[in-house]
């Protein structure tokens, strides 16, 4: 039962901080945003070390604030260029790593996987921001989640991926679709949006993202050997924890709004 209040009670809190920094808008979201992807990737790297590799972390983390604040400062339109950049210099500053022979190949993959994984996947977060759809993000995420954990513990029967996560079902995964799909088309009317039928395959889409992207979470926790990544958020455990689902449906709800929406 104390957890229970500790879940909630955190759970509370950072909804309100959340929406309160979504409502401020950039550059307050960009700098939360990289201030997570920071954290965020202190807590991949540290799972990584329990499998006796060793990410380049001064590297890494000096990429992430130079490329946000880079983004931050020329105010680029939404054409991604700050982050072609960013993928570009990261890529000939780790081939570099490597051509020395400093360091071995497997720490400077898992070096550039986190990059790409958390601060770059992330950004398209704060590309949204100001706007009506960066909402969606977050309802999707997390309405997928409650929606099939709910739909899991009534209806579930059949395991989904029982060797990656043996409590998620196939129930609790179309459940998560079909609540995701519904809190769409609430929001949308509740914003006047009048082409509704028009992010219902959106909704579908980021939620079978979502899942995936806590899925990918499970599995390297598996592999590394921890039950969750840090003890940041209290009865929920760490960055990446809480925010696994909307590291993966940001991108995918940023581009089909900038393709098919717009």
């Amino acid at each position: 039962m104390k957890d229970l209040k500790v879940r909630v009670t955190s759970g509370v809190i950072g909804t309100i901080l959340m929406i309160l920094v979504v409502k401020m808008g950039n550059p307050i979201l960009s700098i939360a945003v990289a201030l997570f992807s920071l954290i965020g990737m202190k807590e991949l790297f540290n799972a990584f070390e329990n499998k006796g590799l060793k990410p380049l972390r001064v590297s890494a983390y000096t990429i992430v604030v130079l490329s946000y604040a880079f983004g931050m400062m020329t105010k680029l339109p939404n054409n991604n260029l700050h982050m072609q950049l960013f993928i570009t210099i990261i890529s000939m500053y780790f081939l570099i790593m490597l051509l020395t022979k400093k360091y071995k190949v497997e720490d400077v993959g898992v070096t550039m996987l986190s990059l790409f994984y958390i601060p770059f996947l992330f950004s398209y977060l704060a590309r949204l921001g100001g706007s009506i759809y960066i909402w969606l993000i977050f309802l999707v995420a997390f309405g997928t989640d409650t929606f099939a954990y709910f739909a899991g513990n009534l209806f579930g029967k059949h395991k989904l991926c029982p060797e990656i996560s043996p409590n998620k079902t196939v129930e609790g995964f179309v459940g998560g679709i079909v609540g995701s799909v519904l809190l769409t088309m609430i929001y949308c009317y509740l914003v006047g949006v009048t082409n509704i039928m028009l992010y219902i395959p959106m909704a579908i889409i980021a939620s079978m993202i979502s899942q995936s992207g806590d899925l990918v979470a499970s599995v390297i926790k598996r592999y590394t050997g921890i039950k969750d990544y840090g003890k940041l958020i209290p009865g929920h455990g760490g960055i990446l924890d809480r925010f696994d689902s909307v590291i993966f449906t940001s991108p995918v709800i940023f581009y089909y709004i900038e393709l098919i929406i717009k």
